[in-house]
């Protein structure tokens, strides 16, 4: 039920880009849009049930409209962390490579940490966040695998064009745990974008990646493209 959300509220990155020079306004503006699609859905008649979400002793009760946005927040939000990694990789190493098409390229590998259970994605997130903030590096330790140092993405330009690829350790770390049947459901959803077909998950971080690192073609005004 949540699906048509995504599709219709990400179909036009050029109107969420449009007047919106900052990273985060864009990136809001991507959320309040599917988020404005989740609110046309007849939750009320759908015949499910409340559920209970929010983590350890924050759990609440929430109607199936408050579910579905709860979800939508943490699928941005779970988008945010290695597209952030991967703007300091660049910086760091000194690419000139654009964003959007990198991020584009890296999705199959990138991606692959949705397809974790949700208590081993959770964990994972927790370990680089600790990993990556010095201060942290101690309680990363508690948690042990995957143990890494530095950016938790690297670059491989073996390949025709460059691609980012989770650091060793936690490609191992994922590679253990990822399970067909658990992890993010959007893995399941066909869409058929711009005469090509592609699961809902790729759709949703190639629009997205198009509305946070705009390219000129993406950017074009309705005059420019007629």
């Amino acid at each position: 039920m949540m699906a048509p959300a995504f599709i219709e509220g990400m179909a036009d990155p050029a109107a969420l880009i449009e007047n919106r020079d900052d990273f985060w306004m864009r990136y809001a503006a991507a959320q309040q849009a599917v988020k404005a699609e989740l609110e046309q859905v007849d939750w009320e008649s759908s015949g499910l049930a409340g559920r209970y979400f929010g983590d350890g002793s924050q759990l609440s009760e929430g109607t199936p409209r408050e579910f579905a946005n709860y979800l939508a927040t943490f699928a941005f939000d779970d988008s945010i962390l290695p597209m952030r990694y991967a703007e300091e990789l660049v910086e760091e190493q000194g690419l000139e490579l654009p964003m959007g098409p990198l991020l584009r390229a890296s999705r199959n590998n990138l991606l692959m940490i949705s397809r974790l259970p949700d208590e081993n994605k959770g964990r994972l997130f927790a370990v680089i966040k600790h990993r990556t903030n010095p201060l942290m590096r101690d309680v990363a330790d508690v948690f042990g695998r995957p143990e890494f140092t530095g950016n938790p993405l690297v670059l491989d330009d073996s390949t025709s064009e460059p691609v980012l690829d989770w650091q060793p350790a936690i490609r191992e770390y994922i590679e253990d745990w990822v399970h067909p049947m658990r992890g993010c459901p959007a893995h399941k959803i066909p869409v058929r974008y711009d005469g090509k077909n592609m699961s809902l998950i790729n759709y949703f971080w190639d629009r997205l990646t198009e509305v946070l690192y705009p390219e000129p073609r993406v950017a074009a005004t309705e005059a420019d493209r007629t």
